[in-house]
């Protein structure tokens, strides 16, 4: 029962530090902030995240328990060739860089799905920064200075 209690704590633990992960860089929130804010934004869709990041983690350790399997203990015990066993660990390395790829994808979209639910506007200051430029010293300057770009405003 211990063990249970220890394994959802820690799959609750790695659902609010993933999206903490998102808000610390689109918020500019620092470690407890962010995940406090974390913890807020998963208000009302806790369930469906965790079951996006907790398959995806799962896919990954998985992942890493079948390369120890097929590459370092099946060789000991078959005597398998080095072509299968480099076949095998370029396969691992495919499918588990694609995983993690897919993992970093998820990250934001499940962000926006949570601002949205809670009907919050994204705000994209952090995305594109607009604000002063420091003039850079390169060969062959022609002296042009850079000037923040415009906001535009609308009025609805």
């Amino acid at each position: 029962m211990g063990g249970a209690a220890c394994l959802a704590g820690a799959a609750y633990a790695a659902v609010v530090c993933q999206l903490a992960c998102v808000v610390s860089l689109l918020e500019d929130a620092w470690l407890l902030t962010a995940i406090r804010r974390s913890r807020a934004l998963l208000a009302g869709k806790f369930w469906p995240a965790a079951a996006i990041f907790l398959t995806l983690d799962a896919c990954i350790v998985a992942l890493l328990m079948a390369y120890t399997v097929l590459v370092v203990a099946v060789r000991d015990a078959l005597g398998l060739r080095l072509a299968f066993l480099l076949a095998a660990g370029v396969g691992m390395t495919v499918a588990l860089w694609a995983v993690l790829v897919v993992t970093l994808v998820a990250q934001p979209v499940v962000y926006l799905v949570c601002k949205n639910h809670h009907h919050e506007v994204v705000d994209n200051v952090h995305l594109n920064y607009v604000g002063e430029y420091e003039r850079l010293a390169v060969d062959g300057d022609n002296g042009v200075e850079l000037q923040p770009a415009p906001q535009v405003t609308t009025t609805a």
